[in-house]
């Protein structure tokens, strides 16, 4: 009776504890205030990958494939295998949408909900750790309302959702007990509750995080791994944590076999993310960063430091969301202190392995540690400085089991007024450091007045093209820019162009192929074309509208775009309220012209390269213009150094006056030459063929011998 009793205080202080802390976020971050229906963020970086993503998820079920980007090949997921480590917060957003079926409110709601999972998450953990009650709940809400979350918020919320963390510390701390038969494979194996709850932890811990989760994971098990063999000299302590290790490693491969099938099926592709080894220096974590806050809360002075140190010191990025607050620098120094220790008692072998679990965290991550040297064989995890939420918790739950010591070593032996004084002053560092550790009231404002203002202006103008669009029709977006970063252009952010798609209901978009496959290729090839032929070719391959992205041109190029695609649509765009977005409507031209969609054009656009003028180098006299590079009599045309895999092309260069000049084709630095077959001349047409084995750096050369300049526009390489 007595156990359920404890048990059931300690459900009803977690749904306290759940939610004070979502009150205290929902709060702090302006959602008491805005509502939940105005992104949080709106500004076209990782924020519109997020909201993109939530959407993907209610319009398909999943994330792994969606037609209504991409287009006309659509999208997949598959590329990119980080996101099939996400199954977890993938899984809430499904359920959310059974509630709710507008995709931003959908976002935020699954931001504000960490704040109580980490809460009740740090709560059991802490439990567990046989850690009190008054102190659980003091840990379990400044965990759920650690910097870190509020610096990652919708934007890394793959990162923000770091819910499990607590789990994961715990799982290190079963690992390093004494007293406990845990993981013993033998007969009873599966009536040791902890042995169920770990499978259970490890598959979570698998399933967020985007591997870096469950990497640190990896790592804190084998920390604790080691500390428990030097102290006991027995290999059997190894086999609790190497079980740990085994389970998140099969449910992580498990997770990524979409992923590895997809590749095996279709080729890997190196193009579609691109990490450096330097990465691993640059995103790595700084100590300096544990201590300094993210920003003043409005006292000069502290904002004065915080503001020189980031003007001065090299390598400040997102690990800036490393600050541990009030609290968790207390357990981190006590962590430090604790090194120095001579020697410990049996109670207190816990509280050292998790000491010497936060300072193996920084010596790994910290810049030029042992990181670093991962990093140079090693590029897909890069930013280690993420180990700092990590660093929290064990510093909070350092701070708690030492106090919880000095309470019943020394305080409970002191007089009543000594015990309440303590107390209260605890009380006060606990409300100080809660305090210290949330926004500043008011402080989203502005964003949240501004983005409602972006978000609805891209809200209105997409549902003003839905609503003179056929269903399902197709819009071809400008300017071409590949997925996942490429970085911004111009003033138009990395993923400004999912704001057609964000926005929309039934209308499919061209943008968010992904980068190297089939689709990404046909949209790059397509925008390189001179207007006219870009129009189309889309046109040809079913797209109705053309939808541009102003802050992508400076002010000639948008108005020289505008002029041609006038001219040749014969009809005016209508723009957006806040003037960022632009729109044709095609089916006008498509009806003047006669253009029906031909699905064998996708194909054969699919498997072509498609090389502009601007892309071409020339030896000689030579001039660009817009859709044309004029070469003199004499000069040559070479490039684009291409690699081509066995087999036969056809070879088609567009231009002006291409009659009057030689062609060939060579490699190698233009000592070896490739046959030209079946060759015809027309004034703004060659077209020829070419059978080649696997060769680099092809060069299809043009030369001007006549007493004329020859245009060249563009080149086109198809595969037969």
């Amino acid at each position: 009776m007595g156990k359920k009793i404890k048990l059931n205080y300690d459900v009803a202080l977690c749904a306290v504890l759940s939610i004070v802390a979502l009150i205290i976020a929902a709060v702090s971050l302006g959602f008491a205030k805005y509502g939940v229906k105005i992104p949080f963020a709106y500004g076209g970086g990782d924020d519109f990958t997020g909201i993109a993503s939530t959407k993907l998820i209610g319009e398909t079920g999943w994330f792994w494939y969606n037609d209504k980007i991409g287009a006309p090949f659509g999208s997949n997921a598959f590329d990119f295998s980080a996101n099939m480590l996400m199954n977890f917060d993938m899984l809430v957003i499904r359920v959310l949408f059974l509630f709710v079926k507008d995709a931003v409110t959908v976002n935020n709601i699954r931001y504000l909900l960490v704040f109580p999972m980490c809460a009740v998450s740090a709560f059991y953990a802490l439990r567990s750790m046989r850690i009190n009650r008054v102190l659980s709940s003091f840990g379990a809400v400044i965990f759920s309302l650690t910097p870190y979350i509020f610096y990652r918020n919708v934007t890394h919320f793959s990162l923000s959702a770091c819910y499990f963390v607590p789990l994961s510390v715990l799982l290190c701390f079963w690992c390093c007990e004494r007293d406990d038969a845990y993981c013993a494979f033998k007969k009873g194996f599966f009536k040791n509750k902890k042995n169920i709850l770990s499978i259970l932890f490890c598959l979570l811990i698998a399933n967020n995080g985007i591997g870096y989760y469950a990497f640190f994971t990896c790592f804190f098990l084998c920390v604790a791994a080691l500390c428990r063999l030097f102290s006991e000299k027995k290999l059997s302590t190894l086999i609790a944590p190497a079980f740990n290790i085994c389970l998140i490693v099969a449910f992580s491969a498990l997770a990524l076999a979409p992923s590895f099938i997809y590749m095996l099926d279709n080729g890997t592709n190196p193009a579609a993310v691109v990490r450096n080894t330097a990465d691993g220096e640059l995103y790595s974590l700084k100590i300096a960063q544990l201590f300094i806050p993210i920003n003043g809360h409005g006292i000069p002075l502290l904002q004065k430091v915080i503001d020189i140190y980031n003007s001065s010191m090299p390598l400040i990025n997102e690990n800036q969301g490393a600050y541990l607050g009030i609290a968790g620098i207390a357990g981190f120094l006590i962590s430090l202190a604790l090194l120095i220790k001579k020697d410990y008692k049996e109670t207190e072998h816990s509280l050292f392995v998790l000491s010497r679990m936060n300072i193996c965290a920084v010596v790994f991550a910290t810049v030029g540690g042992f990181c670093s040297l991962m990093s140079l064989v090693f590029h897909m995890l890069r930013g280690f400085n993420r180990i700092s939420v990590f660093i929290m918790f064990i510093s909070i739950a350092v701070l708690l089991m030492v106090l919880q010591n000095f309470y019943a070593e020394y305080l409970s032996k002191c007089s009543k007024p000594k015990r309440v004084t303590a107390c209260c002053i605890a009380a006060a560092l606990g409300v100080l450091s809660a305090a210290e550790a949330v926004p500043d009231y008011g402080s989203h404002d502005s964003a949240f007045e501004y983005y409602a203002a972006e978000y609805q202006s891209d809200k209105s103008f997409v549902e003003q093209i839905e609503a003179q669009m056929d269903e399902n029709a197709m819009i071809y977006q400008l300017p071409y820019h590949a997925t996942p970063e490429a970085g911004p252009q111009n003033n138009m952010n990395d993923y400004h162009l999912y704001a057609g798609y964000i926005n929309s209901k039934t209308l499919a978009w061209s943008y968010g192929g992904t980068k190297g496959r089939e689709g990404d290729i046909w949209n790059r090839n397509v925008a390189s074309l001179p207007t006219e032929i870009m129009v189309q070719k889309i046109c040809t391959a079913g797209f109705t509208g053309l939808y541009i992205d102003n802050r992508a041109y400076t002010d000639d190029q948008l108005a020289d775009l505008r002029e041609k695609l006038g001219s040749v649509l014969g009809t005016e765009c209508i723009t957006s309220e806040n003037g960022n977005l632009s729109f044709y409507d095609m089916r006008g031209y498509i009806s003047r012209t006669g253009i029906t969609p031909d699905p064998a054009s996708l194909s054969d656009m699919g498997f072509t390269l498609v090389f502009g003028h601007n892309q071409l180098y020339y030896l000689g006299e030579s001039t660009a213009e817009a859709d044309f590079t004029s070469i003199a009599p004499g000069t040559i045309q070479f490039g684009p150094y291409a690699s081509l895999a066995a087999g036969s092309y056809t070879v088609r260069i567009h231009g002006e006056k291409l009659d009057a000049a030689d062609f060939d084709v060579t490699y190698n630095g233009g000592t070896a030459a490739v046959p030209i077959e079946n060759i015809s001349k027309e004034n703004s047409l060659v077209e020829y063929t070419i059978t080649v084995d696997n060769i680099e750096s092809a060069e299809f050369r043009t030369l001007n011998n006549s007493a004329e300049a020859v245009r060249i526009s563009y080149i086109e390489l198809v595969r037969n």
